[in-house]
């Protein structure tokens, strides 16, 4: 736990300060059964940093060295890839019907806190289902105004998620009950959601995913061209009439 602390904090420092052209998402994850991971760390809780780096090539290598530093590394399989592959990793989230569990936040900064929370607290839950994702925003998305779009959480220095994904079982619902306890440890630290990474929970959420004015503005657009909220299976805004409505 110590050293996924160590690497967390080191990696939020470094990413904070990376380019526009990087990209990165860390994971504490368990080690998948692959054939680049050491048959002896399968299955044990890792931190694995996924990165994309748009630009030349020899700076990409440049920039991303750092983060080959940040710990003992067990594997690196980062090489050059067409764009259209990086999709393939996201590609078990678009299976209907998969039992997924997902709680996220924003965070106004990755503090000490929070890290210490995340190192002491998820790792003991990781399994092959749950994994704990922390994403370090800003770059050329925090240089935008916060009224420009609907996406108004531009501040905003991460999000952090936790995920359990797997099918219904007693097993699987522990887990699910472990993650939750996370999630509601750093729920103090939070500020605001993503509205694509909300599951059901509730109206009072819904709000969370915007700022007080953009919520405003997309309840009248509602009230203009769908005044009945016909369109309500989602993470719903209600026409600027009814106020804002329940997830139904």
């Amino acid at each position: 736990m110590a050293e996924a602390e160590s690497v967390l904090w080191d990696y939020t420092r470094y990413a904070t300060t990376a380019p526009d052209e990087l990209t990165t998402i860390t994971m504490l994850m368990a080690a998948p059964p692959a054939p680049f991971i050491p048959a002896e760390k399968q299955g044990t809780p890792v931190v694995a940093i996924m990165v994309c780096y748009v630009g030349d090539l020899a700076e990409g290598e440049r920039v991303v060295a750092p983060l080959r530093t940040l710990g003992t590394p067990i594997a690196d399989v980062i090489a050059p890839m067409p764009y259209p592959v990086l999709f393939a990793f996201a590609e078990e989230a678009t299976i209907r019907g998969l039992d997924q569990y997902v709680r996220s936040m924003f965070m106004k900064e990755m503090s000490d806190d929070v890290v210490h929370i995340i190192a002491k607290d998820a790792v003991p839950i990781i399994s092959p289902a749950t994994i704990v994702q922390i994403r370090i925003l800003g770059g050329a998305m925090g240089r935008v105004s916060v009224d420009a779009t609907a996406f108004a959480h531009r501040d905003k220095q991460a999000m952090v998620s936790v995920f359990n994904t797997g099918p219904r079982s007693a097993d699987n619902e522990g887990h699910e009950v472990l993650a939750e306890q996370v999630w509601e440890t750093l729920k103090p630290y939070g500020d605001g959601v993503y509205v694509n990474f909300l599951a059901n929970e509730g109206g009072e959420r819904v709000h969370e995913a915007y700022s007080v004015a953009t919520y405003e503005r997309l309840a009248a657009l509602k009230k203009r061209y769908d005044p009945d909220n016909l369109f309500h299976l989602n993470q719903n805004i209600g026409p600027a009439r009814t106020g804002w409505l329940s997830l139904k």
